[in-house]
């Protein structure tokens, strides 16, 4: 989360804008927003990285039972598991929309069975099989940023964290453009990109992580000795 409330956020606009009379605090909270969108467009950062559950329908309509409904702020799915609370979890292989509708074009007509395949299409997904059950779907998602509202959330913080400098220098950049100015703009824009390229750095260093198929250290689980990638040590 960010460190400086909205109201702070637009007083800072403000203060870049060398407090002009003209310009009114709704305005620079849509610039702040543009700012939102524009540091969306250009990278996931991890803090937009989260968990989305939901459950698949089951009524007397096959028809409306095929589709899942996502949240309004899901942006990227990652991965979608199927968790019926047993031993067949799975993940859901996702296919393109095109593929999906030549193979299945009507999966309500078909038998109903544990889902295997889904097609995304905005804010829905579409299920094949339609499923026979209310089955627990867990997805690991990117999501969109909040957008601000003063009026309703005067003390709300950004969804980005260590940007709120980034979300300034791209707003005013975006009001002095407005204003005429586009040799201030020009200078909150520069700020603006050098920020963001460390913020990127920053966000795609995984000191921790480690790429190995060897699972030995994992312990060993069912018929490892059937497992090409299990590896005993003498």
């Amino acid at each position: 989360m960010g460190d400086l409330p909205l109201t702070a956020l637009v007083g800072e606009v403000q203060a870049g804008l060398l407090n002009r009379s003209d310009l009114s605090n709704d305005r620079c909270v849509s610039a702040l927003n543009f700012a939102q969108a524009r540091i969306s467009r250009s990278h996931d950062f991890k803090e937009m990285k989260g968990f989305y559950q939901t459950a698949t329908l089951f009524t007397n309509s096959a028809f409306n039972d095929k589709f899942l409904p996502l949240a309004p702020n899901v942006k990227h799915i990652h991965t979608c598991v199927l968790n019926p609370g047993d031993t067949t979890a799975r993940k859901l292989i996702e296919k393109p929309w095109r593929t999906f509708d030549r193979i299945w074009p009507a999966p309500e007509v078909l038998a109903r069975s544990k889902p295997y395949f889904y097609s995304r299409w905005n804010k829905t997904c579409i299920l094949y099989p339609v499923p026979d059950y209310v089955y627990q779907v867990f997805m690991r998602i990117t999501t969109f940023p909040r957008p601000f509202n003063i009026e309703q959330f005067p003390t709300a913080v950004s969804d980005y964290e260590w940007k709120d400098d980034i979300l300034i220098a791209l707003a005013c950049a975006y009001l002095w453009k407005s204003f005429g100015r586009p040799d201030k703009a020009n200078d909150y824009l520069r700020e603006a990109q050098e920020h963001f390229v460390t913020a990127v750095k920053q966000d795609t260093d995984d000191p921790d992580l480690e790429i190995n198929i060897d699972l030995t250290d994992q312990g060993f689980v069912g018929r490892y000795w059937a497992d090409p990638f299990v590896r005993i040590s003498p």
